[in-house]
């Protein structure tokens, strides 16, 4: 094989191993909706490199524990 050949090889077993990841990633994800999951974990697999990019920059948004707590809180002294 020529060098070209490895390097080829190389890219796409590196995209593949990160095609992966993010399929288990999207499954073992807690508190997401299966539908949720599907959508992502077929948009990866079926739009190759645009779904890993779109999963890395959309499909981890979280506004974080604390925010959660604050509005939790908020809606409870509403009630």
């Amino acid at each position: 094989m020529s060098h070209i050949q490895w390097i080829t090889l190389l890219g796409i077993l590196f995209h593949f191993a990160i095609q992966l990841f993010l399929s288990i990633r999207v499954i073992l994800r807690p508190h997401r909706d299966p539908a949720s999951r599907i959508a992502w974990l077929v948009f990866i697999i079926a739009v190759p490199l645009l779904g890993v990019v779109a999963y890395i920059l959309l499909g981890d948004i979280s506004i974080g524990r604390n925010r959660i707590a604050r509005m939790d809180n908020v809606v409870k002294s509403l009630a």
